[in-house]
């Protein structure tokens, strides 16, 4: 056999290896070192996506803290500002439950946790400081119905119809606005990750073209390791992920931010977030319990389904009254309220999500107006009778003096 040959056979093979090997570490997810990157960007979207895009529904706890502000006066939050959010959540699609505080001691102080849980139907929530709890049918808008920052740090954003089951994540998002997708040509490191770095622009270059850099973590499933965004060649939100964490699935591990910060430079100001997440559990199962909220005994309820305000007693003992209307309404009605006794019919859509939103619970200054919707609704009801009282009395006062008047006249 000529040298030729053998030269040749000996390329050959050794191009076979090298290809073999690279399709090993793309579908297999071995390590890699830093150095020239080898993917482009529509194959490291399929690898995020398969971990990321098409959750059905999650289970997430986490605290997110401001550790730095710079208000603008001008823009001040009415309500100022939520320095701690320690949230409990699962969600499937619009429905979910969710456990949140904004108070630095997080579940154990009572003065700001509340539950809310919207099951496909009917929206229960609970303020445990008041002992309070609402029933009301359908979604409320409150922002515990989509909150769940965990999602910002992953790149997952809002569904574009909920109830269509249509998704737009963040990222999805990113490359809609910006068709021209670049990789570096070197892998970079982000907490010691070798990441694949994709730029994202648009043809659009006047006031307030928006650029976007995203770090995806080659051996933790494409996980984003950082994320940046520039308006005018200003940063304005940046995420930067320090520790990862991952969760066993039967499909394969599943890597999510441990311990992260986060910038957000907006029109309030300049803020600064530190981020951990305790759990992450991916297409969690779910039953007709998840989404309830489970009132405690001697909950004081505003039940707008049934049209009634009363106190969750004992099986044996539950006391109720009317909303406007007289107690005895309570001799109409079962002798035992349960929790749980309005039923949920299933739903299933793809998950929402948004920033997380200042709780509608923060401690508030002592006031003489009770801040529950039961304590108010009952605050209202008790200065209506008592002025329909009063007028009952004047009434009958100036009728029997007008009656004097005319027998003394007589």
């Amino acid at each position: 056999m000529g040298k030729n040959k053998l030269l040749w056979m000996s390329i050959q093979g050794m191009t076979l290896t090298i290809s073999v090997a690279l399709a090993v570490t793309i579908a297999g997810g071995e390590s890699v070192s830093p150095g020239t990157a080898f993917l482009d960007a529509e194959t490291i979207l399929k690898g995020w996506e398969s971990a990321y895009g098409d959750m059905k529904s999650m289970k997430v706890s986490y605290h997110e803290k401001l550790v730095e502000a710079h208000e603008l006066p001008s823009r001040r939050p009415p309500g100022g500002l939520t320095r701690d959010s320690f949230v409990e959540r699962i969600e499937q699609g619009i429905r979910y439950y969710i456990k949140i505080t904004n108070s630095e001691k997080g579940f154990s102080d009572i003065r700001s946790l509340s539950e809310h849980a919207f099951d496909g139907v009917i929206t229960r929530e609970y303020w445990a400081s008041e002992n309070s709890g609402t029933v009301e049918k359908g979604l409320n808008g409150r922002g515990t119905e989509t909150a769940n920052v965990f999602k910002t740090y992953v790149l997952i954003g809002e569904p574009i119809d909920a109830q269509a089951g249509r998704q737009e994540t963040m990222l999805h998002d990113v490359c809609k606005r910006h068709p021209h997708q670049t990789v570096r040509k070197n892998l970079e490191e982000v907490a010691g990750e070798p990441c694949h770095v994709i730029e994202y622009t648009s043809d659009y270059h006047g006031r307030d073209a928006t650029t976007n850099y995203i770090w995806f973590a080659h051996d933790k499933g494409m996980l984003p390791m950082k994320y940046q965004e520039f308006i005018d060649g200003k940063l304005i939100t940046e995420i930067v992920v320090e520790e990862v964490a991952k969760t066993d699935t039967e499909a394969g591990p599943v890597w999510y931010p441990a311990k992260a910060r986060r910038l957000n430079d907006c029109p309030l100001g300049t803020f600064r977030y530190v981020f951990s997440a305790s759990e992450f559990v991916p297409n969690v199962e779910v039953d007709k319990e998840t989404f309830q909220v489970k009132f405690p005994v001697g909950t004081e309820i505003i039940d707008n389904v049934k049209g009634l305000i009363y106190r969750l007693g004992s099986e044996s003992n539950s006391s109720m009254i009317a909303i406007g209307l007289p107690s005895e309404v309570d001799k109409l009605l079962p002798t035992t309220i349960s929790s749980t006794a309005l039923s949920k019919p299933p739903g299933s859509t793809l998950p929402t999500s948004s920033a997380l939103a200042s709780s509608d619970r923060s401690p508030k200054p002592v006031s003489t107006m009770p801040s529950s919707p039961a304590s108010r609704s009952q605050y209202w009801w008790r200065i209506g009778l008592a002025a329909g009282v009063l007028l009952i009395v004047l009434g009958l006062a100036l009728a029997i003096h007008g009656r004097r008047k005319k027998d003394i006249r007589g």
